[in-house]
C-alpha cells in the first residue's frame, strides 16, 4: 500500500503534517470517556503561496492498538 501524497490546492507543492488531537466531550455515553479523537493535519509550507501555513486537509487517525 502506498501512501497518496498531498498537495497544496493553490501551489501544487507538496504538504506538510501535523498530528492534532481533539478532545471528545459531552455528558453521557461514549463522550464522556475522556478519550481523544486524532487527526492528521495537512498544511502548505510553501512561503511564496497564498495557503502557506493554512491547514488544508484534517484526516482522521484510527486509533490502533498495535502503535
Amino acid at each position: 500500500m502506498s501512501a497518496e501524497v498531498k498537495t497544496c490546492i493553490s501551489c501544487g507543492k507538496p504538504l506538510a503534517d501535523r498530528v492534532e488531537e481533539e478532545e471528545r466531550t459531552g455528558t453521557g455515553g461514549s463522550l464522556s470517556t475522556g478519550e481523544c479523537s486524532t487527526y492528521r493535519v495537512w498544511f502548505c509550507v510553501n512561503s511564496e503561496c497564498v495557503m502557506f501555513n493554512t491547514d488544508i486537509y484534517k484526516e482522521p487517525i484510527a486509533d490502533r492498538p498495535d502503535r
